[in-house]
């Protein structure tokens, strides 16, 4: 036989059900609460972080200005050495110049004052030729 059991019934929850309620809805609470507050700490945070990298750009951006300055008076330091070393230079060409030019005239006077002495030796020579011939004749006449 089959016997019937009858249906439970389910009774109205004890108090202890009620408490855990309370619990679960006061660990909700708590639990928002620490999202809430770790939202906060987050925007302050991103906040600070914020400004510091706006003054760290604004500390580079016054090195670069203060690298660019000091790279544009080096810049002009090495253009006044390398004008001076060209001044040098051209200064020295002008006078090895100058010396070539005098040595030159001098090599031209020398050249014209021996072309000279070449030509007054040869006709000189030709002179004491011809007295020699004329020499030579009248003894071999004579």
């Amino acid at each position: 036989m089959s016997e019937i059991t009858p249906m439970p019934t389910l009774p109205v929850p004890q108090a202890t059900m009620w408490d855990q309620y309370a619990v679960a809805a006061i660990v909700f609470v708590v639990f928002c609460f620490a999202i809430l507050a770790a939202w906060r700490i987050f925007r302050e945070y991103r906040a600070w972080q914020t400004g510091e990298n706006l003054q760290q750009r604004s500390w580079y951006e016054s090195m670069e200005a203060k690298r660019d300055d000091s790279q544009g008076l080096r810049d002009l330091k090495w253009q006044q050495f390398y004008q001076q070393i060209q001044d040098h230079q051209a200064r020295r060409d002008r006078d090895n110049n100058e010396v070539l030019g005098k040595l030159i005239s001098r090599i031209d006077m020398l050249t014209e004052t021996l072309t000279v002495h070449d030509r007054k030796s040869a006709e000189r020579a030709d002179r004491i030729e011809n007295v020699a011939n004329g020499v030579v004749r009248k003894r071999r006449a004579a």
